[in-house]
């Protein structure tokens, strides 16, 4: 994995619970990939939300951190700061460059599986969202540790989870769940903005794809009508939601044709060292196909290499 952060075919690698047993360790881990002679510093990247999601765990020597809902509900808007600001020290601190946080959906359904069952999402309220997710960008982006807006256009009135299979949620999304991303564009947002594995036949008339695949709601909602010109990302295609439709060429040229920037691969249902040069071959020959326009793909690299400058010269 190293040798594909130096040869360029890996631009980050991403930290699961299963990769940590001890502070000691991580901190050995990340300064190896740190240190990987590459043109450009790959992405140290991590969810450390808090509550349920947060991979580096109390009983492996990090910081406790609260969920999202218990945040706002026993603690406040300047406890908050405090809370955060620790949690990107330590990050920093630990060699993390990224961390995919904050949750933005709205908690519309608190019976959803994945986001309001488990207290990821700050409120159904979309001013209180934007308040906290800034505090947490704000905290991050002084330490030097870029953020990810999800689950793009909006998670949290799904009533199933995008882990297992296509989350449909056409009769229950609504406008206000991209709300705290138009407020947070308009405040200046820098970091990455993560799309998640959900169906909007009001979003998306292309066929049942998830808005990963879809450039109505990439290239078109997230980027011409929000005006997002950074990083967009993946959420991790290996997902159920992926994995029961889609083989990994379908997954790899739509993922890019869709507008994503960085794809994302857990490789937790089967290790395959020699991925990224599986992919690298897809895209060679899509755009040997012109299925993709090269310049998609560089207009992509531009983005990511802007972000990881941003993040050398701070």
């Amino acid at each position: 994995l190293r040798h594909q952060v130096e040869i360029g075919s890996v631009g980050g690698v991403f930290f699961l619970g299963r990769n940590v047993t001890s502070r000691a360790q991580v901190e050995q881990l990340t300064g190896y990939f740190a240190n990987a002679d590459s043109a450009l510093p790959p992405f140290l990247s991590v969810d450390q939300e808090g509550g349920y999601v947060q991979r580096l765990r109390h009983r492996d020597g990090f910081t406790l951190i609260p969920s999202a809902l218990r945040i706002v509900e026993r603690h406040g808007r300047e406890a908050a700061r405090e809370i955060y600001a620790a949690v990107a020290d330590e990050l920093s601190r630990t060699g993390f460059n990224v961390n995919f946080s904050p949750v933005v959906d709205l908690n519309t359904n608190p019976n959803n599986p994945i986001i309001g069952s488990i207290r990821r999402s700050y409120s159904h309220d979309p001013d209180v969202v934007t308040a906290y997710a800034d505090i947490l960008v704000e905290t991050h982006t002084r330490h030097n540790v870029v953020t990810a807006l999800k689950h793009f256009p909006g998670h949290g009135s799904s009533t199933a989870d995008s882990h297992e299979t296509l989350v449909d949620i056409t009769n229950t999304w609504g406008n206000a769940e991209l709300e705290p991303y138009r407020e947070l564009f308009a405040g200046g947002y820098s970091g990455m903005v993560m799309v998640g594995h959900l169906y909007n036949a009001e979003l998306d008339d292309g066929g049942r794809r998830p808005a990963t695949f879809s450039p109505q709601v990439v290239d078109g909602l997230l980027r011409e009508t929000l005006g997002f010109n950074g990083v967009v990302i993946t959420d991790d295609l290996e997902m159920g939601a992926i994995q029961e439709a889609y083989n990994l060429e379908q997954t790899v040229v739509q993922a890019i044709l869709a507008g994503n920037d960085i794809l994302l691969f857990s490789q937790s249902e089967q290790a395959r060292s020699n991925l990224p040069e599986q992919i690298f071959a897809i895209v060679e020959r899509a755009i040997a196909a012109g299925t993709i326009d090269e310049a998609r793909i560089r207009q992509s690299y531009e983005r990511i290499a802007t972000l990881k400058i941003q993040i050398i010269g701070n």
